[in-house]
């Protein structure tokens, strides 16, 4: 039985959901609900049916209720009895339903449970009991079928079948369905039985095939009553029918004949079976062609002995020719075996539709060409595009044809290369070919012309005729500075729009394609003000659109919707309406009065809005401060990449990744910044960096020096004239003093050199650096902390001293130390490791002079000897030269001009010993002697 449906029943709860909730609705976080609230359908279900149950909820919260939990149970509250657990949202102040289909309802008094909460509140319970009714059940109990002798195909037997109602309700009378294989359903009338009793059905069927076969019996086919299982009612019973002699064969027939023999003749064989059969037997046979002109072609009879008992085989064969089949066309066909055409007595058999075999006989025909209606990859196309064309060729003859396709497309004539085809070869040729412009049918005709020497049977199947659907779908796009609004007057429209007057807006649309469109103007609402048309009948024309109206308090729209979406977008514009000064209905003042609303608020943003500006308007030096970046430890001007500030030293990049805590809001902020960025709070930036003092640079301002003349290296300037004859009494030579002077002063200058290096090292190693080595080197820091060396015992001043044993103090009183304190001296000496004169020892000068009457001169030997060798040794200096390195350079070296140093003023010198300045020895910057701690970068001096 169908479901009875439910409409009015869902009807009637909506209606009855819209009644208030008594004051006995279970309530469970604000959602409401009672027994009353639940309905069930049907009314009366019944064994083994189902029954639809459905509860209102209502949310008495105005808020919506998210995660409410309901749950149907079946008799009992219980996991197993559950037939469904949801979780749903209900609207603020709005109801719901939820619902659940029972099944396979069992007959008796049921019950069923509801239950649901929320907002995480007591769950509320509530039930409904309902009856269900018992049904008449029927069934076939047995079946049985007459198998006392045995059945061959096509006998008469005898069938019976007992039909039981096994319900607790009487059942009316009703059909009982026979199937049988091999012959039509029969429909048995089956008596009105009563709760438990039962009645036979008895008939008679006709034996199938041989071979084993069910036959079935199903009561209450017509399912005119409602029972109350569907399943289980049908009894099969099984019946065993025995072969008889039968006719067939093996295989398709074999058609043979010559290959340049068009009319034949042609020679079919095959192989007959028999089965079940004894004793010898001529069966008669016949050959037949369907003649597709109409009628049947057919052989002369003949037939064929077999012989055997039981399966039996026999060849045979027969011959057709022209004349039998002449009428045929050419082409293939099929000829057809067929056993006892003529329905003779004595050939009963086990079945007849394995009496026919068939086989292909082929008459050859004369060359053709057949051309198949042209296909296209797409047969709908835009304006203009090409169509791609695939035409397919076939030669049915058995001789190899050529020729060439000639065609019209679209106005355009042409013809395809020459083509050779082969016997019955199929050839597809493709070709493109463009189409006119608009929208039109694109015909495409043509056909086969067989070249010279060639065949083509029949020319009417060489023709083809096709067309192409040519598209010119029109598209507009909305040209928005063509838009307009004029007033009555045709006056341009001033804004706000005056409530109750005319305007007319009007707007162009640029094109592609041709067509026509339609549009409807409407105010917004649904009301239409005017229909309108367009016809682009070239393509990039431009279309205009108009629209007259009356504006309307307190906002005016006006919409241009297109009847077909795809040609257009639907165009929407609103215009800002002052109403009338005389109109004073409600819904005019309500306006007025939204809009006086919205004045105030725009003049107190407009308010705060110039508070704002004129709170963080920026004065002249503080803008000019803003285009620049200035140092925090002297305000020097920088350009922002600069890693230590050129006008102070300041190490800025250290600075950069300087943080503090803001003194307003607590978070940490970088030093650098004027303002706190969470809380604006302004920020002493200064007071995190030492001040320095700005390094102005001066300009240096180059003099111009006139070269020297040239001076006479023999004019001696110093000394006396008769030097030569002064150094012989000391025992010298003045050629040689030249040269060891000579050699002295590039010694000289070469450990000036040395110590040049040594002081401007640094400056010379950045020449050669890039700027990422630069930055790296600058950021390479001399700290503090000690090394294991210096934590060591032996390294420490007072250790080294008890290490030397007993030790003596020089007091104040005691004065200097003189020659008496010699072994104090010589102790001294020992301890720092200094070299000294003790008191009596021996002093060698420089050079032996001979002349004793010096007091305290003791001369060793009379004579000296000067000489010495110019491979030895230059005097030692502060160079990293070896001395021969260092006699190379000196000897390739010009001689330089020695000049004296320049005296410093004395303000100068004055302002040195007066701002004494020291340098951090980690970041470089400037410190004053006594500091214990460089401000910039945090180090510590011991």
């Amino acid at each position: 039985m169908q479901r009875t449906p439910k409409a009015a029943i869902i009807v009637a709860l909506l209606l009855v959901s819209l009644i208030p909730l008594s004051v006995q609705a279970g309530d469970s976080g604000g959602v409401q609900s009672s027994a009353a609230q639940l309905s069930l359908t049907p009314q009366n279900p019944v064994m083994g049916g189902s029954v639809d149950i459905e509860v209102g909820l209502y949310n008495s919260a105005q808020s919506d209720a998210f995660n409410v939990q309901v749950a149907f149970y079946k008799n009992s509250i219980s996991t197993q009895n559950r037939l469904l657990q949801d979780e749903i949202t209900i609207a603020g102040e709005a109801f719901t339903t939820v619902s659940v289909t029972w099944n396979g309802l069992t007959e008796g008094v049921q019950k069923v449970w509801f239950e649901f909460s929320a907002g995480g509140d007591i769950p509320v319970q509530f039930n409904e009991e309902f009856t269900v009714q018992g049904l008449p059940n029927l069934r076939v109990d047995s079946a049985s079928v007459d198998q006392s002798q045995p059945v061959y195909s096509g006998d008469v037997i005898d069938f019976s079948a007992l039909v039981l109602n096994s319900g607790t309700v009487d059942a009316a009378g009703s059909n009982l369905l026979l199937s049988v294989p091999e012959s039509a359903d029969v429909i048995l009338a089956t008596p009105a039985l009563t709760a438990g009793s039962s009645a036979w059905v008895n008939t008679t069927i006709i034996a199938p095939s041989s071979g084993i076969h069910l036959i079935e019996a199903t009561p209450d086919i017509d399912n005119s009553i409602y029972e109350a299982s569907e399943t289980g009612k049908t009894e099969t019973v099984q019946l065993v029918v025995s072969s008889r002699m039968d006719l067939s064969f093996k295989d398709d027939l074999t058609v043979v004949s010559d290959p340049e023999a068009l009319e034949g003749p042609w020679m079919i064989s095959g192989t007959i079976v028999r089965t079940n059969g004894t004793g010898p037997a001529n069966i008669p046979m016949v050959l037949e062609i369907n003649n597709p002109l109409g009628g049947v072609v057919m052989g002369a009879p003949f037939s064929v002995q077999i012989m055997g008992t039981g399966y039996a085989e026999q060849p045979f064969s027969a011959e057709l020719n022209s004349s039998t089949i002449g009428s045929l066309p050419d082409g293939d066909h099929v000829v057809t075996a067929r056993i006892n055409p003529f329905g003779e007595s004595g050939f009963e058999q086990e079945s007849t539709d394995n009496d026919e075999a068939s086989g292909l006989l082929t008459i050859s025909p004369i060359p053709d060409v057949n051309v198949d209606p042209p296909l296209c990859t797409s047969c709908t196309v835009q304006s203009g595009d090409d169509v791609e064309w695939r035409i397919t060729v076939t030669n049915t003859g058995d001789k190899a044809v050529r020729g060439y396709i000639e065609y019209t497309f679209d106005g355009i004539n042409g013809q395809s290369p020459q083509i050779t085809l082969a016997d019955g070869e199929i050839l597809t040729w493709t070709v493109s070919l463009p189409t006119n412009l608009g929208e039109h049918e694109a015909l495409f005709t043509g056909n086969w012309v067989a070249a010279v020497g060639s065949w083509d049977d029949n020319k009417q199947n060489s023709k083809f005729s096709t067309s192409a659907q040519v598209e010119s779908k029109l598209k507009l796009s909305w040209e928005y500075a063509s838009l307009s609004v004029v007033d009555a007057d045709n006056e341009r429209a001033a804004s706000p729009l005056q409530d109750g007057a005319a305007y007319t807006l009007s707007i162009n649309m640029t094109s592609k394609e041709t067509g026509s469109a339609n549009f409807s103007c409407d105010d917004g609402s649904g009301n239409i003000l005017s229909t309108m048309s367009t016809t682009v009948a070239v393509r990039g024309d431009r279309v205009s659109l108009s629209c007259t109206f009356t504006a309307t308090a307190a906002m005016t729209t006006i919409r241009f919707i297109p009847e077909e979406t795809s040609i257009a977008d639907l165009f929407t514009m609103s215009f800002a309406t002052m109403a009338a000064a005389d109109a004073a209905d409600d819904s005019t003042s309500s306006d007025a009065g939204t809009m006086t609303l919205f004045g105030i608020g725009a003049l107190i943003l407009v308010g705060i809005l110039v508070a704002a500006v004129l709170l963080t308007r920026e004065r002249e030096e503080e803008v000019e401060r803003d285009i620049f970046d200035y140092c925090p430890a002297c305000d020097g001007e920088l350009e922002g990449t600069e890693d230590r500030c050129p006008h102070c030293s300041f190490n800025l990049k250290k600075a950069r990744s300087q943080f503090h805590d803001c003194h307003e809001c607590g978070e940490s902020i970088p030093d650098l910044l004027d303002n706190c960025a969470y809380c604006g709070a302004e920020q002493d930036v200064s007071s995190f960096f030492e001040r320095r003092e700005r390094k102005e640079r001066k300009e240096t301002v180059k003099e111009m020096v006139a070269l020297p003349e040239e001076e006479d290296e023999d004019r001696i300037v110093t000394g006396t004239q008769n030097f030569a004859e002064t150094v012989k009494e000391f025992g010298f030579d003045e050629e040689h003093l030249e040269e060891e002077w000579d050699a002295n002063i590039e010694a000289a200058e070469a450990e000036v050199e040395a110590a040049y290096d040594r002081r401007h090292a640094d400056e010379v190693a950045l020449e050669d650096m890039t700027e990422e080595e630069i930055e790296e080197y600058k950021s390479q820091v001399v700290t503090t902390l000690k090394s294991s060396r210096d934590e060591s015992p032996d390294h420490d001043l007072d250790a080294i001293l008890a290490s030397k044993g007993e030790l003596r103090s020089l007091d104040k009183d005691d004065g200097e130390l003189s020659a008496s304190d010699a072994s104090i001296r010589e102790r001294l000496f020992e301890i720092t490791g200094e070299e000294g004169v003790l008191p009596g020892e021996k002093v060698t000068v420089g050079m032996t002079l001979t002349d004793s009457a010096l007091a305290g001169n003791e001369v060793a030997e009379a004579t000296a000897n000067f000489t010495f060798d110019d491979d030895d040794d230059l005097p030692l200096s502060g160079s990293t030269k070896t001395a021969e390195e260092q006699r190379e350079d000196a000897k390739s070296r010009k001689p330089v001009r020695r000049r004296s140093a320049r005296q410093r003023k004395k303000d100068e010198a004055e302002k040195e010993v007066s701002n004494p300045i020291a340098e951090c020895g980690a970041c470089g910057a400037d410190l004053p002697p006594e500091a214990d701690e460089c401000g910039t970068c945090g180090a510590r001096f011991g």
